[in-house]
């Protein structure tokens, strides 16, 4: 029973071009300044990232580099919402790419 408008749906499911995105590699830890000398051991420790969490706009800063929008956005939030970001999350993070997904829920 294959009815018009399903042949279509699946017509223009087949023809629907698949634009992969290359894969990039998460920063080492250490290549960030700011936790060159972390031991892994503490690194893994789930107590350790939250001790020593993100939490103002000059420590972000060591690891991205903020747009102005973004800069603005973290110094209106102050007082109001907590910013908090685990160094681990902060490490994923794209330090150059202001339309990294993971920094766009981050920071924004």
């Amino acid at each position: 029973m294959n009815n018009p408008a399903s042949l279509e749906n699946q017509k223009a499911q087949i023809e629907t071009p698949v634009i992969y995105r290359p894969a990039k590699r998460a920063r080492d830890y250490q290549q960030i300044p700011l936790y060159k000398d972390v031991n892994p051991l503490d690194w893994e420790d789930w107590h350790w990232q939250l001790k020593h969490r993100i939490r103002n706009k000059e420590e972000l800063e060591q690891i991205i580099k903020l747009t102005p929008e973004e800069e603005k956005g973290v110094d209106k939030a102050k007082g109001r919402l907590a910013m908090a970001i685990t160094p681990y999350w902060a490490s994923q993070i794209d330090a150059e790419d202001p339309n990294c997904p993971i920094r766009r829920q981050s920071v924004r």
